[in-house]
């Protein structure tokens, strides 16, 4: 695949262009030797890595005849203090419909075996108190 780095993104054959202030129609169906001798370059693609806690940012490194597509690692940052993951907001709403007697959401979270032992034990006692309060 032949491609032209422009202000650090790739730009593909075009099929109509304008050289000289001519317009040419079927431009990418120019020989690829046509087109290299006119400032196209082969695209060299690497797969991005895969490696859990980081993500890849894409970049274009070019070379005499070439382009190479190049990934940068970064570490993941974790999950900022205040930010409730899924379980956690989970516990929160069956908790909340446990303090108003409705204990079916609470059931079926403590059958999915999402939760901590800790948690798993507090929305326990929570449901029982409120069993215990209903007249």
């Amino acid at each position: 695949m032949l491609v032209k780095l422009v202000n650090g993104e790739i730009q593909y054959v075009p099929k109509t262009t304008t050289i000289d202030g001519i317009s040419i129609s079927n431009y990418d169906a120019l020989s690829d030797k046509e087109l290299i001798a006119d400032g196209w370059k082969t695209l060299n693609e690497v797969p991005m890595p895969i490696k859990e806690g980081y993500y890849y940012t894409l970049s274009y490194r070019e070379n005499k005849g070439s382009i190479t597509m190049v990934w940068t690692e970064h570490m993941q940052e974790p999950i900022e203090p205040g930010i409730l993951d899924i379980t956690d907001l989970a516990y929160r709403i069956a908790r909340l419909e446990v303090a108003n007697g409705d204990t079916e959401f609470a059931d079926k979270l403590l059958d999915s075996n999402i939760l901590s032992d800790d948690t798993h034990n507090s929305l326990i006692d929570a449901i029982e108190s409120a069993r215990r309060s209903k007249p």
